[in-house]
């Protein structure tokens, strides 16, 4: 009586063993990536931070009241020097000048600079080898100790030294009606006293510097 309706049609999107595997695959290459991208993401910001933070410790030991350009120069120039003048002499002197050179021609171009990385290197010291920080302090204090009890010694021997001068030019002065001091030979004593006290005292320097590195080495052989 009535016409019979027409049944719908519903499609189904079944994909096949093929679809699904490529579908598989695609998920996991891009999970893959996505995992390394952010690893060398992680890897790129932490490399810019060492970057800041280099950049941060080399602007803090700049002294803004050094000019860094001769100076530097002048530093650069030092050090090439010394190395073009030891290349013909022995081993240890071309190893061992040219960084004495640079360090030396550094501290005297820009003092306050050298003494920020001074710091800084004492505080790196004190953080991972205390023990050789201790040693060289004490090597250095027992140098100052030594060096100021030197200079007195030389200070009351040059002393002595013009004390006995002036006794004995007194004495021929007085032996003899002399006026030796008008005319100038107790002041050419005095001055070769001096001259030979000044010798012994860079000689006596000499000797406690040469103690003070080899009294170093052997705090460095007990520490090792």
């Amino acid at each position: 009586m009535y016409p019979a309706s027409i049944p719908e049609l519903l499609l189904l999107d079944t994909p096949s063993a093929l679809e699904k595997q490529i579908g598989t695959v695609r998920r996991e290459i891009t999970g893959y990536y996505s995992g390394v991208h952010s690893q060398a993401q992680g890897i790129i910001d932490r490399w810019i931070s060492v970057e800041e933070k280099v950049e941060t410790r080399i602007k803090s030991f700049r002294d803004p009241t050094e000019p860094m350009n001769p100076g530097l120069l002048y530093t650069g120039i030092s050090a090439l020097t010394t190395s073009v003048l030891t290349r013909s002499r022995a081993l240890p002197t071309r190893i061992l000048l040219p960084p004495a050179a640079l360090v030396g021609a550094f501290a005297y171009f820009l003092p306050g600079t050298a003494s920020r990385v001074g710091a800084y290197a004492e505080e790196l010291e004190d953080r991972y080898v205390p023990r050789v920080g201790e040693i060289r302090r004490t090597s250095i204090a027992h140098s100052g100790i030594a060096w100021e009890r030197a200079k007195e010694g030389v200070a009351a021997g040059r002393e002595s030294v013009n004390n006995g001068v002036k006794s004995i030019v007194e004495r021929i002065e007085e032996g003899t009606g002399l006026k030796l001091k008008a005319m100038g030979w107790a002041q050419d004593v005095k001055k070769e006293a001096q001259s030979v006290a000044s010798v012994a005292q860079k000689d006596l320097k000499e000797a406690i510097e040469s103690k003070s590195s080899s009294g170093d080495s052997e705090d460095s052989k007990r520490l090792a």
